[in-house]
């Protein structure tokens, strides 16, 4: 394996990169593949792109996630190559998404490049099961890392928008998700403590952990918090019209029914009983979920 880290180094012809990537593509086969560790920059990943012919449909969020990671430089070298095929002249067979990142953000990334194998095994690449948010925060010591990474989500876009919708546009990417959690350890952990029971559960452990972060972080009576939440999960001794019974009944209900309800709409009408809870109020007035704009959080 060689390294190339400046396109000088390879010719100084204009179609420098093209004449590299053919010498490679003649030179291998699939019993005699070629890897380099090499800086892709545009002009290369440009040149690879060009032979990107017959493969898997774009991918919007991955792109947005990608130019999310490659500007905010957490997208690190992590062995995972470029391929490009040792037939029919050299075709891409795999990678055209890093690819089209680096040509849109401008942003040149260490990468290794396989020249070899067949064009027909590009239908085998991407076959194993690609790790998750959860995997990534569990390989990095957190408990109850699907609740984590899930809470991490809603509370990252409700700190940036005051609110939490279906929107793909504000939520975080994997890195940006074990970067947040990380930075926020502390108290992601405390609020899916408080989903540890099984009644919890019954109402959604992601729900009631990002229910809980945003209330503790705009309630200054931790004596509160807790109240309401002990409350809302035990279901205990609670008068008929407490909005706190409306939504624990309410959030059983939405489980139980066959129709679909977004755990955005359930922290919703957590922190909208919280408000009428925190005002005093004997009773609750139903709200659409998700129609008008996301209440301001009492404390």
């Amino acid at each position: 394996m060689t390294t190339v880290l400046d396109r000088e180094a390879t010719a100084n012809t204009e179609n420098s990169w093209g004449a590299w990537i053919d010498d490679r593509v003649k030179r291998s086969s699939p019993t005699n593949p070629i890897v380099e560790y090499v800086l892709l920059d545009p002009a290369l990943a440009q040149e690879l792109m060009s032979r990107n012919e017959d493969n898997r449909t774009w991918r919007a969020g991955l792109l947005r996630t990608l130019e999310k990671d490659f500007r905010g430089g957490r997208f690190l070298f992590n062995g995972e190559p470029i391929i490009v095929s040792g037939d029919y002249g050299g075709k891409l067979n795999d990678g055209q998404h890093r690819l089209q990142t680096v040509i849109n953000t401008g942003i040149s990334i260490m990468v290794l490049i396989v020249f070899g194998p067949a064009r027909e095994s590009r239908m085998t690449v991407d076959m194993g099961l690609s790790r998750s948010s959860a995997d990534l925060l569990k390989i990095n010591g957190f408990s109850n890392a699907s609740i984590v990474a899930a809470t991490a989500n809603n509370v990252s876009e409700w700190l940036k928008t005051g609110s939490i919708t279906s929107s793909q546009l504000n939520r975080l990417t994997r890195s940006e998700i074990l970067e947040f959690a990380t930075e926020n350890e502390n108290t992601l952990q405390a609020s899916v403590s408080v989903t540890s029971s099984g009644e919890a559960r019954m109402l959604v452990s992601s729900v009631v952990a990002t229910a809980h972060w945003i209330i503790s972080y705009s309630c200054d009576s931790s004596s509160d918090v807790d109240a309401f939440f002990s409350s809302l999960i035990s279901g205990s001794d609670l008068p008929a019209k407490s909005p706190i019974l409306y939504c624990r009944n309410r959030l059983l209900r939405m489980r139980e029914e066959k129709t679909v309800t977004r755990s955005y709409s359930r922290i919703e009408l957590i922190v909208r009983c919280w408000n009428a809870w925190l005002r005093g109020a004997t009773t609750y007035a139903s709200v659409p979920l998700g129609i008008y704009a996301w209440p301001e959080v009492g404390g």
